[in-house]
């Protein structure tokens, strides 16, 4: 799968940021002026850092939140977890949402998320890394269901 990050605050060199700005400034300029047109479905890609001794924990609690999200929200149709084998402290969230706006909007107000934000301070050592990315090509085995 081929991905395009439409995420603003990526963390580039000094070098980089000028065409950073650029290429920021066309993506602004190709998106839809459209507002009525429904925005396209998004991978969330979400990077957490657990505090020593905390990454077992961390690993189960972001667990049963995944189950919860899962089950209960219906703009979010999958989430994988990943555990670093090098690094455990390293936890990725790979989430597919209808839209971005599903998920900055009604997911961060749901009841679950917001008491797992409460306690995120005694898991990690600092906030999560949120990413946006669109799908731009995806290419499958002839036998892989989807």
């Amino acid at each position: 799968m081929l991905y395009e990050s439409i995420d603003s605050k990526s963390r580039r060199p000094k070098e980089q940021e000028h065409s950073a700005r650029k290429v920021n400034e066309v993506r602004q300029e190709q998106l839809p002026t459209d507002t009525t047109m429904p925005s396209p479905s998004v991978t969330v890609l979400i990077t957490y850092h657990a505090l020593p001794g905390q990454a077992e924990r961390a690993v189960r609690e972001l667990g049963e939140l995944i189950a919860t999200v899962v089950a209960t929200e219906p703009d979010c149709s999958m989430i994988r977890l990943l555990q670093d084998p090098a690094d455990p402290a390293r936890i990725l969230l790979y989430e597919e949402w209808t839209s971005r706006e599903a998920y900055l909007g009604p997911h961060f107000q749901t009841p679950h998320l917001t008491a797992f934000i409460a306690r995120a301070g005694t898991l990690f050592t600092g906030p999560a890394d949120i990413r946006f990315w669109t799908m731009k090509t995806e290419v499958l085995p002839p036998n892989a269901r989807r």
